[in-house]
């Protein structure tokens, strides 16, 4: 059943131009509406925009000094709140710092508020999962596991991954309640740089972590996304068996239940370092995005009918190693090497 008319769109296209807070935060869906970890999008037809969604937070401390770049920084939503944590910033004389600050993002008043900082590094080349009211960040230089509570805006520490060496680059998802880990790269016991296929799963009813079936080959700089019960690992840089390096385009599908990884449809572009993201939307379309670091992509995946449709092109000219999160119908990115600005997609589906 269709949930909007074309009369609805042309009022949400109003709205586009007149607010921008409006076309941000969309109205509330009906009860009936499916949605899932706060992330909503209505029925065809469709209209998508890019705005400008002002810049990141984060400051060096020292008065005066702004910063032009922010590497590194973490994004993730919780309970319809965005977040952006730790970072690497630079500024215009090319020097560089690392910061633990965690900003919270609120959708109804477009502000950013200070939250908890992480109390360990900035987990630089990290990844994440979300699980209810906690996001799980995996720090790539120790393997450790920080848990952070998002109603008591607390951090704490869970069980590490059981695995060797560091852990750089890899992916993170949560499929029903559990969180899965795999992929990236790091060093041997020799030093040799080495790059990984294998997949674990986090239970958090009992703290631990077990090997799964591991990933059809070996990845640093893939995305990740979950729909349905179902986890998608996509693109990604893999090495040749002539030692030489290649993006692919693929995308696996991973089943819990089952344990097993099937391929499905290829991206529509050349594979893309980038960042996976899933929306849940009503009408029984559920959709994954993947946002393309370097490149300017914004990809869409229905698992439906197993098809890919090319977004608008992010603001902004390329980015990379830039954060990302979803609210509601709309998809924030921010910062990055030598960008400070923060952009929105909304679309009406």
């Amino acid at each position: 059943m269709r949930t909007c008319s074309w009369m609805a769109i042309a009022i949400t296209t109003i709205a586009f131009t007149s607010c921008q807070k409006n076309m941000l935060n969309t109205p509330a869906l009906p009860a009936s509406a499916n949605t899932r970890n706060n992330i909503v999008v209505l029925g065809p037809p469709t209209f998508v925009i890019w705005t400008n969604a002002g810049t990141l937070p984060f400051s060096d401390g020292e008065p005066g000094d702004t910063p032009s770049g922010d590497a590194y920084p973490m994004g993730f939503t919780i309970n319809g709140k965005g977040y952006v944590v730790g970072s690497v910033l630079s500024d215009s004389h090319h020097s560089y710092q690392t910061v633990t600050s965690m900003f919270q993002y609120d959708i109804n008043t477009l502000t950013w508020t200070a939250v908890a900082p992480t109390p360990m590094q900035p987990p630089v080349e990290g990844a994440s999962f979300v699980i209810g009211d906690n996001v799980y960040i995996v720090n790539p230089d120790t393997k450790l596991v920080q848990r952070y509570n998002q109603p008591a805006n607390t951090w704490s520490t869970v069980a590490p991954i059981p695995v060797q060496p560091e852990r750089f680059n890899c992916v993170a998802i949560a499929i029903n309640g559990k969180g899965y880990v795999g992929l990236g790269d790091g060093e041997d016991a020799s030093g040799n740089n080495v790059r990984f296929g294998d997949w674990w799963e986090y239970d958090p009813a009992t703290n631990h972590w077990t090997q799964k079936r591991n990933f059809p080959g070996q990845r640093i700089y893939a995305s990740a996304f979950s729909i349905d019960g179902k986890g998608y690992v996509c693109s990604g840089e893999a090495r040749t068996i002539f030692g030489g390096d290649v993006w692919e385009n693929d995308c696996w599908q991973y089943d819990p239940v089952g344990n097993t990884w099937t391929q499905k449809a290829n991206m529509p572009v050349a594979g893309v370092p980038g960042l996976g993201l899933d929306g849940y939307v009503n009408g029984g379309l559920h959709f994954g995005f993947v946002v393309g670091s370097g490149t300017k992509h914004c990809l869409e995946y229905n698992p439906a009918n197993d098809q890919w449709i090319q977004l608008p092109d992010m603001p902004g000219g390329s980015r990379s190693q830039f954060a990302a999160f979803m609210i509601n119908r709309s998809l924030f990115i921010g910062g990055g090497f030598d960008h400070m600005d923060v952009h929105a997609l909304v679309w009406s589906r």
